[in-house]
């Protein structure tokens, strides 16, 4: 009767040791889930609409209430878009050559077609032709401060081992637009300006990053999800980094 008892006994603890085991592996397993979960998701609000990027299948959801005034995420049309940042250059620029200029200086050059405009590279070999100047961009703040409410901009951008996330762009408003540069502020430990990247959208031919435009018909306006993912160098802080429009030019 001992023996069984202390078999009975030994089994019961066997058991309890494997449902403890079991329960700290479900836990452990239910915790990284939840962590893979969150950093799959990018959180945004846009006005009152509250939205969400997985960053996983490039969709955008949005949070409404369906026939029962149940919460749901309903899948919105967005155009995801990777145009390469570029950071200010203190170097002159060089004007890529004529290839059909004379050598002779006594010989009528050809005129060159509007289509054919020299292209500007940098000392990097970086084509720079639709860089924008300071000049320009205090050319257009009027036109910043008079449209900027009618662009929705909202920042899911991280500083970490790298820059990396995404920010929303949305056109509100009736007019299109022909260019439009965002300028993401990242603040530097030690250094009292914060490092620039910019971000050109450009309408023109062949282009495969335009602006944001209006929506046609009533329609809501597509909105441009621009992906970042950029070497974080050391010295700069952790946190988020901020977000301002700095060139604006209508197509009309």
């Amino acid at each position: 009767m001992s023996l069984r008892i202390k078999r009975w006994g030994w089994q019961q603890s066997v058991l309890l040791a494997g449902a403890l085991c079991l329960n700290v592996d479900v836990r452990a397993a239910s915790a990284d889930d939840e962590k893979a979960d969150e950093n799959r998701w990018d959180i945004f609000k846009d006005g009152k609409d509250r939205l969400k990027f997985d960053k996983q299948s490039g969709d955008m959801y949005r949070l409404e209430r369906d026939d029962s005034s149940a919460l749901v995420w309903v899948k919105v049309t967005v155009r995801v878009t990777t145009v390469a940042s570029t950071k200010p250059k203190s170097a002159a620029p060089v004007i890529q050559p004529d290839e059909n200029a004379q050598a002779s200086t006594t010989e009528e050059k050809p005129k060159r077609p509007k289509s054919a405009a020299p292209e500007i590279f940098d000392t990097e070999g970086n084509n720079i032709t639709d860089v924008i100047t300071d000049f320009d961009r205090r050319q257009s703040a009027p036109a910043i401060v008079a449209y900027e409410k009618n662009l929705s901009v909202c920042n899911a951008v991280q500083i970490g081992d790298r820059i990396s996330g995404t920010f929303l762009i949305k056109n509100k408003g009736d007019r299109k637009l022909k260019a439009l540069e965002l300028t993401m502020l990242v603040p530097v430990v030690g250094k009292d300006k914060p490092e620039e990247h910019r971000f050109l959208f450009a309408d023109k031919p062949g282009t495969t990053n335009p602006p944001p435009q209006p929506g046609s018909g009533g329609r809501e306006p597509e909105a441009l999800l621009q992906k970042v993912d950029i070497a974080c160098p050391a010295g700069h802080s952790r946190g988020s980094s901020d977000l301002k429009i700095t060139f604006l030019k209508f197509a009309d």
